[in-house]
C-alpha cells in the first residue's frame, strides 16, 4: 500500500457535459485500486451512459477535474 492516500474516495461523483447534445453525464466512483507498478491509485468509475465501469488513473482523474472538463462532488459522510 501507498504512504499517500487516494485523493477521492468511493462514492464521489463525477459530472461531464456532452457537448454534441448537451447531456449530462454522472459517473460514480465504485472502487479504489493501488497500482504498486506506477505508484498510484487507479479508480473504477460506473457512468450513467456505459453499461461497463470505466478505470481511470488518479493522474488523469485529477487533471479532468483541475481543469474543469469533470466537475467533481465529494460524498457527504
Amino acid at each position: 500500500m501507498s504512504d499517500k492516500n487516494p485523493l477521492y474516495e468511493i462514492g464521489d461523483l463525477l459530472t461531464e457535459l456532452e457537448e454534441k447534445n448537451l447531456n449530462l453525464i454522472t459517473g460514480l466512483i465504485t472502487d479504489i485500486v493501488y497500482d504498486k507498478e506506477y505508484n498510484q491509485y487507479n479508480y473504477c468509475i460506473k457512468w450513467s451512459d456505459m453499461k461497463i465501469e470505466t478505470v481511470v488513473n488518479e493522474s488523469i482523474l485529477h487533471w479532468r477535474v483541475q481543469n474543469r472538463i469533470w466537475h467533481y462532488y465529494g460524498v457527504v459522510k
